[in-house]
């Protein structure tokens, strides 16, 4: 086995100098205090530049400007966040040479992770990694990409404080959900962490004794202001969210006002056996200003409000997945999303029983929950109809979608997770690749033997939307079976949780990787599924042996981390009662097929956000790819905004790009096996 370290950086060695003030209470060695002493040389209690030049990065500690740092500021800069300046030893690393997707490193975690988000969050040009913390830690972590002693790649590990102030670290933050945005359009990409607020009522274990479910939890410090060199800045915008399982938090001008709106997904696990908060999805509007959200608007978004709450205002699906993306080409971004209808009784330790629901803990005369049984489940669709100022929805799932969802007595409807957009047949529009469990806990699932994937192929048109069902066609239609061939598990089918859709080999075709949790089954196989995309809408499974990547997931996300136009994986697998690892998976592809990578940019979006981008050959009207610039792909990860396109044989390519704004740029004959800035000047 091989063991990659990581090459130390200065930036850590010079932090680490003042950073050792928060340990003083656990180990011994001076303190922060008389480190700063070490350093003024002259005693007169500012460090500056010259006395800091072998230090140079403690200057960024100057919030002032005025040229020196003072011990006031070096404790606001390296007291109470210490802990995000003191790296972790790096931990070892496995290279695995069987197969195109080789282990270049292993992270065990401490803190749980249950999602991971990709971005350059240090603006050096390498893409690194966010892990939040499903434990009650009031900490987040960062893994920045250096380069190793090998002379490839690899993450060392920060914790950062989600806030300096000791009164609120002292409260109970368990993050399930994850986000990324750029809040303040400063180009540097924010954080939001899907923090769980406090819940309520729920039995004990032995049935009898209440007891109140982490009351000292607090969803507040979720937004995570990026400044820029891997330091970051809590600032409430008003859109910390009620629930206490918020599972996805993505961002949109639903109503092309020009400003973001902040769409929650939430699945409330509530009542006697569980004892969560009760509230369900949130919307707030965007306002003029970018530090300031508006108030949640999800009951005025839809004719019915019960599509998302009952007569209490308590949420009534487990929603996952969410999606934001322009389906029917209006130019106008729609709401894909999922729900799984889970009859697990928490505390119980037993499945829920319509019994179960008629609980009255709190004695308020209203039951503490209805039976999620009961409860929606499957895919659902909502159009966008917004104008300006007014947010607005319709639901046509069943509409576009035979079968889309039901309370499981209409017909024996799917429990949702997962949902994956990709331009699978080179059409120019974003195709569905769904996928959830079947298992005891999924109401119904077993004994109605519900479908565990289905692809749509999107037929849409403007304001009208439209997908026809092929998954057997593609080849995903041995997975619906109720044992899946060669799955030897008692389950008899994996449980198809989270995936990415990304072209893997460079071949002009996105491909799925799908994660599957094993769920505690110890018969079931440990792999993630691969299923390559031959270019005619027929996907092939590949053998683990063949592609290489193994372990029990939760979840991933993507990007080319060693920047050699291959998309590398990166996947964890958490437990929020503690421990979890990140497997990092290197792209070994050999093969001479093209790429292009854009950043999508303009003055009032630095990122590019929500702008559509479709890759044409050179000189034709053939479409060899199309995509939307989002942060957004799946269930609880995100990735980073910059566009990654496998381009087969062509070494030059046509863009078209099309702002959230109505703008429209062509940009002729660029260079295959690079990265290309697509800037749109103001009008």
């Amino acid at each position: 086995m091989k063991t990659i370290r990581a090459a130390a950086t200065y930036t850590v060695a010079t932090l680490a100098c003042l950073s050792l003030a928060a340990q003083a209470g656990a180990q011994r060695g001076p303190g922060l205090e008389e480190r700063f002493k070490q350093l003024d040389r002259n005693g007169d209690g500012k460090l500056t530049r010259g006395e800091l030049r072998q230090f140079p990065n403690i200057m960024r500690a100057d919030t002032d400007g005025n040229g020196f740092v003072t011990l006031e500021e070096a404790r606001a800069r390296f007291g109470e966040r210490s802990r995000r300046a003191r790296p972790r030893r790096e931990p070892q690393s496995e290279e695995n040479t069987a197969g195109f997707f080789q282990l270049l490193q292993r992270i065990d975690m401490k803190s749980g992770p249950l999602a991971v988000g990709v971005s350059d969050f240090d603006g050096d040009g390498w893409l690194d990694l966010v892990l939040p913390s499903s434990r009650s830690s009031g900490l987040f972590t960062l893994g920045l990409n250096r380069p190793s002693e090998k002379g490839g790649r690899v993450f060392e590990i920060n914790d950062l404080a989600m806030s300096r102030q000791p009164a609120d670290n002292a409260k109970r933050r368990s993050t399930k959900g994850l986000g990324l945005h750029d809040f303040d359009n400063d180009g540097r990409m924010d954080i939001y962490l899907g923090n769980s607020n406090r819940g309520g009522l729920a039995l004990a274990q032995d049935g009898r004794r209440v007891r109140q479910v982490n009351p000292d939890a607090s969803s507040v410090n979720s937004v995570q202001l990026n400044r820029g060199d891997g330091a970051f800045e809590t600032r409430d915008l008003g859109i910390n969210s009620r629930g206490s399982t918020v599972r996805a938090v993505v961002f949109s001008d639903f109503d092309g006002d020009g400003r973001f709106d902040s769409y929650h997904s939430v699945s409330p696990y509530y009542g006697p056996g569980w004892g969560g908060s009760p509230f369900g999805n949130e919307l707030h509007p965007g306002t003029a200003r970018w530090d300031r959200y508006g108030p949640d608007v999800i009951r005025e978004v839809l004719p019915d409000p019960s599509f998302w709450q009952d007569q209490h205002g308590r949420g009534i699906k487990l929603f996952k997945a969410a999606l934001i993306r322009d389906l029917d080409g209006d130019g106008k971004p729609d709401i894909v999303t999922g729900a799984y209808a889970d009859i697990w009784g928490g505390s119980f330790r037993r499945l829920q029983t319509p019994e179960d629901a008629k609980l009255d803990l709190d004695k308020d005369r209203i039951p503490d929950t209805t039976w999620p049984g009961y409860w929606d489940r499957g895919l659902f669709l909502l159009r966008n109809v917004s104008q300006p100022g007014k947010i607005r929805f319709e639901d046509v799932s069943t509409a576009a979608v035979k079968n889309a969802y039901s309370d499981g007595t209409p017909y024996p409807q799917m429990h949702v997770y997962s949902v994956l957009a990709a331009d699978i047949d080179h059409d120019g529009d974003l195709d569905l690749l769904v996928t959830g469990p079947r298992n005891r806990s999924a109401h119904r699932s077993v004994e109605d033997t519900t479908p565990t994937a289905r692809l749509l192929r999107n037929d849409s048109k403007p304001g009208q939307m439209a997908f026809a069902d092929i998954t057997n066609e593609a080849g995903f239609d041995f997975l619906n079976a109720r044992q899946v061939p060669g799955y030897e598990s008692r389950r008899g089918v994996p449980n198809l949780a989270a995936g990415a859709a990304v072209d893997y080999d460079n071949d002009g075709h996105v491909d799925f990787i799908l994660v599957d949790r094993r769920d505690g089954n110890p018969n079931a196989p440990i792999h993630p599924w691969v299923f390559h995309n031959d270019g005619r809408r027929r996907f092939r499974l590949i053998p683990v042996d063949e592609h290489g990547m193994s372990g029990n997931l939760n979840d991933l996300s993507y990007g080319d981390f060693d920047n050699d136009g291959r998309i590398d994986m990166a996947f964890v697998n958490g437990d929020p009662r503690g421990g979890g690892y990140v497997r990092i998976y290197r792209n070994a592809n050999k093969n001479t097929n093209h790429w292009i990578k854009l950043r999508v940019t303009w003055p009032e979006n630095k990122f590019g956000l929500e702008s559509k981008v479709t890759v044409y050959n050179s000189g034709t009207g053939e479409i060899l790819g199309y995509d939307e610039v989002r942060t957004d792909f799946c269930y609880r990860s995100k990735k980073s905004p910059l566009l990654h396109f496998g381009l087969g044989t062509s070494d030059r390519v046509d863009v078209l790009l099309k702002t959230r704004n109505g703008r429209t740029k062509r940009f002729h004959g660029l260079a295959a096996d690079t990265t290309h800035n697509l800037e749109v000047s103001r009008p």
